[in-house]
């Protein structure tokens, strides 16, 4: 031991040590490019968050100033145009917000679904009824009266969120369908649209957040909505998926399972 002492490390203590050098090399090279991806990621988020909110700011500032300097020049109906629109943008200001705030609850584990016996069909009218968009005549509806206990909030957002998703993203004028039916024990949504769909490499990124800046033509923004349809799949025990559609298009599924409703 005191000759190896005096020699200094073995030929084979020598080649592990630089084998561990390599893997701490290797190591640290892979960190710094996970770093790096997450700088893009995030430069690419705030910038298309930026986007997102500046836009409908913008609109609100500039009619409520038209208004505000009237003088009498604007019809009554253009008043009432005026703030419909208005009242529209901020709808889509609260939806953002709204998606960021549910996303970092999920993070945290802080949404788990309160599930409540209800009809999914009343549901689905439900969201379709409230959409503050004049593309709601694109809506073609075909759902089930299915008793099933979900997270009614979860659920209503889902929905809302794969429907503006195709209204937004597809050609003006064409056909959103929406359909829910019973299977495997619960229940399944479908958003199917006539747009130019999804590619096969993009069908799993388009459910992440922050990543969808990019993806066109279902992925516009930051990105959020898409991701909380799979989180709130997620959550209840279900999954969210994207398919083509026959004839064109993209098909949204959405299976959620039922569970024990809690008590009131």
């Amino acid at each position: 031991m005191a000759e190896e002492r005096r020699n200094g490390p073995t030929e084979e203590q020598g080649r592990e040590r630089e084998s561990r050098l390599a893997r701490a090399y290797e190591r640290e090279h892979e960190v710094v490019e996970e770093l790096r991806a997450l700088d893009e990621m995030k430069n690419a988020f705030l910038s298309a968050l930026s986007h997102e909110l500046r836009t409908p700011i913008t609109a609100i500032l500039g009619l409520a100033r038209t208004i505000e300097n009237d003088h009498g020049r604007l019809s009554p109906d253009e008043v009432r145009e005026f703030m419909r629109r208005i009242a529209s943008k901020a709808s889509k200001l609260d939806r953002l917000l709204n998606d960021l705030l549910d996303l970092d609850r999920l993070r945290h584990g802080m949404l788990a679904p309160a599930r409540r016996l209800g009809n999914i069909a009343d549901l689905v009218r439900h969201v379709t009824d409230e959409l503050d968009t004049p593309d709601r005549e694109r809506i073609r509806l075909d759902v089930e009266d299915v008793p099933i206990a979900i997270d009614h909030m979860q659920t209503e957002r889902i929905i809302e969120n794969l429907v503006i998703n195709a209204l937004t993203h597809t050609p003006p004028g064409s056909p959103v369908w929406i359909s829910a039916c019973e299977e495997g024990g619960g229940v399944l949504l479908t958003v199917e649209d006539a747009g130019p769909g999804i590619p096969a490499d993009l069908r799993t990124a388009i459910f992440e957040p922050f990543r969808q800046a990019g993806i066109k033509p279902h992925a516009p923004g930051v990105g959020i909505g898409l991701s909380l349809v799979a989180r709130f799949a997620e959550s209840h025990g279900g999954r969210a998926w994207v398919e083509d559609r026959e004839g064109g298009g993209a098909r949204f599924r959405v299976f959620l399972p039922s569970g024990p409703a809690e008590t009131p």
